[in-house]
């Protein structure tokens, strides 16, 4: 099951011609969402049933689609059956499933699109049924199941609306569990509260902790993530240290002993960020390396096989992870360069490729570039002017090419095919020429031309090609063959 992970938006560069535009991540249970450096929102795609891809129904999706048109998003966290958000304003959203009251609305009633919940909020996250927060002063408020504590308000009663836990002012990292929250404080100390099976809050012999419980006495903690009933944390120092349930080495100690007091992993001091999932967890280490250990079934550790680790493994050999996101049993992640790439299960297409085929090792999510016509004059509804002259006439042909992640087009593209007789004529097909070559934003659309001098015929036809530095093969009206032009064999 997915939970915290630190989301940073990325920077790129005037000269970052070759980069997609993604900055967070967040896989559910089996949806995942995402946004982009303009501040749109996405649905990748996945289960839809309670609406948890914000689209107003319950259709699932298994390709990228953007959700409203705001462009304001900054952080989001996708639950088990639902999402939750935060705007640049500090205005949070919620919706999808609400059966415990998760979404924070003061009701149990399903959510089809954003809904806000208040604002003045800085960082948030949630699992399956509840929600934690913490707000601009520091405060930290909790809503939704509580039948364990989790919440931290000294009782096992549900919450509807934000419900604040105790009065301090000094929350900072959040982990929302199935049914457990560990959260630190800007003093370095880490603290944990609900349920306590396979110690995985501390070694204490407390089945549920009903409020804020601090684990130990160090006060070097930096951030704290976790997975279904185990605990990852990292410390200031760059080490990493897991407890609780390691029944399939998602612990990545080496061995499957379930452990109730917390045990450094490895010796290495340079962790980044890590996330746990269903009895399996990935980190990413300051290097930029990406690393996994644990369950395997659906090949959610990205090894290129189903075999389980009870050690931490690299996935593959790039240096370039920035962060990681779990979902129940698959995963999402960015690139330094703004691409996403998923692996794992995809039963409910929540990868967002289009099928429901599981993926052993990291895919990259691409979306495809688009052809169209110009809309110019003499361009309206082809990509050709004129349709017809002498042997002697220059044809100019224009198309437009856009790609919603700001891809480029692969070299030597767009390109225009033109066949004589069904046949390509010599050259075909021909590489077009922008217009505008300083002009390196692909995500409104750029205009590519072609002048071409033909032979007399009356049987010609043309289309259009392109395809993005990823592969990406575009589609639009342009990629159909259009009959012209007719050219004469007067001077």
């Amino acid at each position: 099951m997915k939970k915290i992970i630190v989301f940073l938006v990325l920077m790129m560069g005037a000269n970052c011609l070759y980069a997609s535009n993604w900055s967070a991540i967040s896989a559910g249970s089996y949806h995942t969402m995402a946004t982009k450096t303009d501040g749109t929102l996405w649905a990748l795609g996945g289960y839809n049933g309670a609406g948890a891809l914000g689209l107003g129904d319950q259709i699932d999706r298994n390709t990228p689609i953007q959700v409203g048109s705001d462009t304001n998003w900054l952080a989001l966290f996708a639950g088990g059956d639902h999402t939750i958000a935060i705007k640049t304003d500090g205005t949070l959203w919620a919706w999808g499933y609400n059966t415990a009251g998760q979404l924070g609305l003061g009701d149990s009633t399903t959510r089809l699109t954003p809904t806000q919940v208040g604002s003045g909020w800085v960082s948030v996250s949630t699992h399956i049924y509840h929600t934690i927060a913490t707000m601009t002063n520091g405060t930290l408020w909790a809503w939704g199941y509580n039948s364990d504590g989790q919440l931290g308000l000294g009782d096992s009663t549900n919450r509807f609306a934000p419900t604040q836990v105790g009065s301090d002012t000094n929350w900072l990292a959040l982990f929302a569990g199935p049914n457990h929250t560990m959260a630190t404080k800007t003093d370095g100390t880490l603290w944990g509260w609900g349920n306590n099976l396979y110690f995985k809050i501390n070694s204490v012999g407390i089945l549920n902790n009903y409020t804020p419980t601090q684990v130990d006495s160090d006060t070097n903690w930096l951030s704290v993530s976790g997975g279904s009933e185990h605990t990852f944390a990292i410390k200031t120092d760059g080490t990493l240290w897991g407890w609780g349930r390691n029944w399939y080495g998602e612990l990545g100690l080496g061995n499957t002993t379930n452990t109730q007091t917390m045990r450094q992993v490895g010796v290495d001091t340079n962790w980044a960020t890590v996330s746990g999932g269903f009895q399996y967890t990935v980190a990413i280490k300051m290097d930029g390396t990406l690393w996994s250990s644990g369950d395997n079934d659906y090949g959610q550790l990205g090894l290129g096989d189903t075999t389980p680790r009870n050690i931490f493994t690299q996935i593959g050999s790039d240096t370039n992870w920035l962060s990681v996101s779990i979902g129940k049993y698959h995963n999402a992640a960015i690139k330094t360069d703004g691409t996403i790439w998923v692996w794992g299960e995809n039963s409910d297409s929540q990868l967002g490729l289009g099928d429901t085929v599981d993926r052993l090792i990291p895919t990259q999510v691409n979306l495809s570039p688009n052809l169209s016509w110009t809309s110019e004059v003499n361009y309206i509804s082809d990509g050709l002017n004129p349709e017809s002259g002498d042997r002697n006439t220059s044809f100019i042909f224009r198309v437009k090419y856009t790609d919603s992640d700001d891809d480029a087009p692969a070299n030597g593209y767009p390109k225009v095919h033109i066949k004589k007789g069904g046949v390509e004529i010599s050259g075909s097909p021909f590489a077009m020429t922008e217009t505008d070559a300083g002009d390196t934003v692909y995500s409104d659309g750029k205009l590519y031309s072609l002048s071409k001098t033909l032979v007399p015929g009356s049987d010609y036809t043309y289309y259009f090609e392109a395809q993005d530095v990823y592969s990406g093969i575009a589609t639009g009206t342009p990629t159909s063959e259009v009959d012209a032009p007719d050219v004469s064999n007067n001077v």
